[in-house]
């Protein structure tokens, strides 16, 4: 029996949650030679290695973090369920879903009953019923109507450009590709103002150096996805206790070595294998290496031989969106003070204010949250000086926070050295030549995670690449 056919009876086995994890013995002791060597335990990882052990192969993991999961991160001091890093788990995530109840991990929908948010344009507190006629609002008469946040896709909806997910990677879109997002918005009539609030919070950042064939095909991925395949019912979801339960669950079920708190500093692979140099001096041989690092903590580790071509331009420049988060117990209900939803969507330093809620729905804490070049620059401040100045500016446009919230963390994707970014993107002339090439195998080196994802984005889409992999590297093995 062929390697490809069992592979797919373990994905539609994951899928189903019907697989068993049974291992073989050799798979309960620890070796530093390996069949795979996989560097990073978060999703995409932790996929890889489950699914090369139920097929036979010894596995070994190194993980920068003491912890596994990497951008899916729970937090677990907020006194309400608070993901800062994979928040959603979409209808459609069949991989994370199967997962889930493969490994008794238990999903809820995500309490949507209270989706409201006030917004703060100009330093005037406006709802969204007001929004029209607000005098902040300095939109054309024809924009008036579309709520700040609802900009961009205002601009992209309506042009059917893509097809299909995976239409996004054809060269027939290059002209997209090659446009920047910002010059493709005002090619479609956005003024000044426009472009002004549509880079605030834009899920990358900025307009300006964002391909926009990716931000149609993150438009189109949001309006085509979410549905679960089987009943067509839109679903948001999370694992119970946050969605941090899943990789650790995953964790636990990795029968080989899970190295934490071992940082990569060198990756040597040929035609025979790989060797996976640490900084605290040990090394991991492997018949392949598996990378599921982004490419922004790739760059700073030594490959030989060098990488060339796409594959090389993709390791040095790939973007990724710098998302800062602080998070504040509520202390007392500001909201009932003011009469005003407690989310936020604001054009002052904090941009974005979101609610989490206990179990009986009694909101917990906020995070306020930051991204793209205005988290940038905010990482330059001092830590005190970023707490400071976020107080501040919320008690300036909301006056009844002051002296109701009490910080507790400050969580930077940006400045996280094993991250350095929340996600990637694509900058203007990369979607078409990196989703051809990016993910190509060097060798024995291969290359896994949601940077090299075709079809989904974030958590589903690391496990996408998983399986790629996964399949890739049973050829060779």
């Amino acid at each position: 029996m062929s390697a490809d056919p069992v592979r797919r009876r373990i994905i539609q086995g994951i899928a189903a949650g019907g697989l068993s994890l049974a291992l073989p013995s050799w798979a309960k002791t620890r070796h530093q030679e390996f069949d795979a060597v996989i560097i990073g335990a978060g999703l995409s990882g932790l996929s890889c290695a489950l699914q090369l052990e139920m097929l036979g192969f010894r596995v070994g993991m190194v993980e920068a973090r003491d912890r596994v999961g990497g951008r899916v991160w729970t937090l677990g001091q907020m006194g309400a369920v608070t993901d800062a890093g994979g928040q959603i788990v979409a209808g459609d995530y069949a991989r994370f879903k199967g997962w889930a109840k493969q490994l008794n991990v238990p999903l809820e929908p995500l309490d949507t009953s209270d989706m409201s948010s006030v917004m703060s344009i100009g330093g005037s507190l406006i709802k969204g019923s007001e929004w029209a006629t607000s005098k902040a609002n300095k939109l054309p008469e024809a924009r008036k109507k579309t709520l700040p946040m609802a900009l961009i896709s205002s601009f992209i909806d309506g042009d059917n450009v893509l097809t299909s997910r995976t239409d996004w990677t054809d060269s027939r879109h290059q002209s997209l590709d090659q446009t920047s997002l910002k010059d493709f918005l005002i090619s479609r009539g956005a003024d000044e103002e426009a472009l002004r609030l549509m880079n605030i919070s834009p899920n990358t950042n900025d307009l300006a150096t964002t391909s926009a064939l990716w931000a149609i095909r993150e438009h189109y991925r949001r309006k085509h996805g979410g549905r679960d395949p089987g009943t067509g019912k839109l679903e948001l979801l999370r694992a119970s206790g946050g969605n941090s339960r899943l990789p650790d669950a995953m964790a636990k079920a990795v029968q080989g070595t899970i190295m934490l708190n071992t940082r990569v500093k060198a990756i040597r692979c040929d035609d025979h294998g790989g060797v996976v140099h640490c900084n605290d001096g040990r090394t991991l041989k492997g018949k392949v290496v598996i990378s599921t690092l982004p490419y922004s903590v790739l760059r700073s580790i030594r490959i030989d031989p060098k990488p060339e071509g796409i594959l090389q331009t993709a390791i040095d420049t790939m973007p990724y969106t710098a998302i800062t988060q602080l998070h504040f117990h509520i202390q007392r209900p500001f909201w009932e003070e003011d009469g005003l939803p407690i989310s936020m969507w604001t054009d002052s330093l904090i941009e974005r204010v979101f609610v989490n809620r206990d179990e009986h729905r009694v909101p917990r804490n906020i995070t306020v949250w930051i991204d793209g070049a205005q988290a940038q620059q905010f990482d330059k401040m001092p830590p005190a000086q970023q707490v400071r100045s976020v107080i501040d500016d919320l008690a300036r446009i909301r006056p009844s926070t002051k002296g109701a919230l009490r910080y507790e963390l400050t969580r930077s994707w940006g400045r996280d050295p094993f991250n350095r970014g929340a996600y990637s993107h694509f900058a203007p002339g990369q979607c078409i030549p990196f989703a051809a090439n990016q993910s190509r195998a060097m060798s024995r080196l291969f290359f896994a995670g949601e940077h090299t994802s075709i079809v989904f984005a974030g958590m589903e889409g690391a496990l996408e690449s998983a399986d790629r992999v996964v399949g890739e590297v049973i050829d060779v093995l």
